[in-house]
């Protein structure tokens, strides 16, 4: 026995609306014989405080979670007792959402669940324009706008927005 089968500490990142898989495959069978009656699974939701049943086989279930809402970011835990050892896995869930301006405004704003990590930002780009911006961008023209986030010059999730006519007043 060693553990999961992915790190022991995870970030993943989904947009509002879009589907998160937390895993928390092991790399053994608990259902083998010389595991039975030995595991205890613990699994909880930081944020909410759910406690969350374990599978059949004894392990911490895999999550899917379709349609991501802001409210579902947080700290994913899950600890294994296993003759008389820990097993301990966390995933943080990073939420990206963003909305659109409305009639006569020209901000386009983009939030992430949590703070910004180390070496991390927001950029906004457009065709003819790329910005680094903490959350809300002032936009000139029309046409496609994606905001992504950026740690260590590594995309980890953009979400598109497609802007109309600007009229300026």
């Amino acid at each position: 026995m060693s553990g999961f089968l992915k790190p022991l500490e995870e970030e993943i990142f989904a947009a509002v609306n879009s589907t998160a898989m937390l895993s928390y495959e092991l790399n053994f069978d608990p259902r083998d014989e010389k595991y039975i009656n030995s595991i205890e699974v613990h699994q909880t939701q930081e944020t909410l405080g759910k406690p969350i049943s374990p599978n059949s086989n004894g392990s911490c279930p895999s999550r899917n979670i379709s349609e991501v809402q802001f409210e579902d970011a947080g700290w994913y835990r899950c600890h294994l007792n296993v003759n008389r050892q820990s097993l301990n896995k966390t995933i943080h869930l990073v939420v990206m959402k963003g909305h659109l301006p409305k009639k006569g405004e020209m901000n386009l704003c983009c939030n992430i669940s949590s703070p910004l990590p180390p070496g991390a930002r927001l950029r906004w780009g457009a065709v003819d324009e790329s910005v680094d911006t903490p959350h809300c961008l002032v936009i000139r023209t029309a046409g496609l706008w994606t905001c992504s986030l950026i740690v260590e010059e590594e995309v980890k999730i953009s979400m598109n927005y497609t802007v109309g006519t600007i009229r300026r007043e």
